[in-house]
């Protein structure tokens, strides 16, 4: 039995996150844990004011947030857990290997490439230490038209290989339950990231000619290999996380790998899937 880990990060987007949840357990024969991780600036405050009633206060919060989970859930038999957790991403992490979860689903956090910079938010944490795929639901409701798995196909790496069968993998799963068709889209260097002045070059329209060439045999051939009914291949040229932004409307659910990197270098760059973070106008669903 599959398992769901539903996590509402706010009351607004609950609803939705509820939804996506109810439909994708219903596809995947799975079970719903939902999980409340209250954070409250009254916490923060505390640290530098000092409240005498700090537990009171705290456990009155604490009564409301369940108030609103009850009202929430009416009706529906889930398994609920609510806590306090000034780390809200790490009591998420913890549920989810708690439950053996295939999959966590949230709502995308509210962000800004400063404010990002200086203090990470929910979905950025989760991205990199979620011990299963995580999918990313934007704050306004719409529909799915049909799913994309961005797949890196030129590497010879086998990590890569491997990694891009799981999004084939998962990015039909998804099309499956939710009904629409599944693209692939690979990718590929830009010649103009080269040079810009022989970017019409022979040479250059050369090397786009044999490198899309090779993506297409290299792409089919992963595609066999795994076993994917793919309704439509897409290539393109330049940088990943531009053409994304670029061509994945809000319409479409993005499958996107990521392989967290660690250190300074992780939290200025992140990788691609963070990066889209910043400019995320459909769902995502990140996969490790």
């Amino acid at each position: 039995m599959k398992k769901i880990l539903a996590v509402i990060t706010d009351w607004q987007t609950a609803p939705s996150v509820i939804d996506r949840s109810q439909l994708l357990a219903g596809g995947l024969a799975g079970d719903i844990v939902v999980y409340r991780p209250v954070h409250d600036q009254l916490e923060e405050l505390n640290r530098y004011i000092g409240f005498d009633n700090y537990q009171e206060l705290r456990d009155q919060i604490l009564v409301d947030e369940q108030a609103s989970m009850v009202t929430l859930l009416e009706g529906q038999k889930l398994e609920s857990v609510l806590e306090w957790q000034s780390k809200p991403y790490v009591g998420i992490v913890s549920q989810a290997k708690r439950i053996d979860a295939d999959m966590v689903i949230m709502a995308v956090s509210r962000h800004s490439v400063l404010g990002d910079l200086m203090l990470k938010p929910d979905d950025w944490h989760l991205v990199r230490d979620a011990p299963c795929p995580v999918l990313l639901i934007t704050r306004k409701k719409h529909a799915v038209q049909s799913v994309i798995a961005a797949i890196d196909c030129l590497a010879d790496v086998g990590e890569s290989h491997a990694l891009a069968g799981r999004i084939l993998d998962r990015a039909r799963a998804m099309a499956d339950v939710t009904g629409v068709p599944l693209h692939v889209l690979s990718v590929l260097p830009d010649p103009a990231m080269i040079s810009a002045v022989m970017n019409d070059s022979p040479v250059m329209l050369s090397f786009r000619d044999e490198a899309e060439n090779m993506a297409r045999s290299r792409q089919q051939k992963l595609i066999e290999r795994i076993g994917v009914a793919v309704e439509k291949s897409h290539f393109s040229f330049g940088r990943l996380e531009e053409v994304l932004h670029e061509t994945v409307t809000a319409e479409q659910l993005l499958v996107i790998g990521t392989s967290a990197h660690r250190g300074l270098w992780g939290i200025v760059h992140g990788n691609s899937a963070e990066r889209l973070l910043h400019q995320l106008q459909g769902d995502m669903l990140v996969v490790s």
